[in-house]
């Protein structure tokens, strides 16, 4: 989500918001070049860096949390779970209508 808005808003192309988002959420990089998955510690403040000497970006971390709890949320209540052990036997022949 912060990849989508930082694209959006700013212009910036995926690639780069994909890897700003990554800072404000507190992802460290590891030195083979990949990611160690783990949030900054304090991850619940609004999350920010600094862009240059006269550039500051953040991003509301609480907000987003929040928001994505909503989702989850709501998409596990319209998940209809599938029926668990075997069907049930039908009665007899099942008819196909005036075919």
């Amino acid at each position: 989500m912060l990849t989508r808005d930082l694209h959006h808003a700013l212009g910036i192309p995926s690639r780069d918001a994909f890897l700003v988002a990554r800072r404000l959420l507190g992802r460290q990089e590891s030195a083979g070049g990949g990611s160690n998955g783990d949030l900054a510690p304090d991850a619940d403040f609004i999350g920010s860096l600094h862009a240059g000497a006269f550039v500051h970006i953040g991003a509301d971390l609480r907000a987003l949390r929040e928001h994505v709890q909503q989702r989850l949320a709501s998409a596990v209540e319209i998940v209809v779970r599938r029926p668990r052990g075997r069907p049930a036997k039908s009665g007899g022949p099942v008819s196909l209508g005036d075919v």
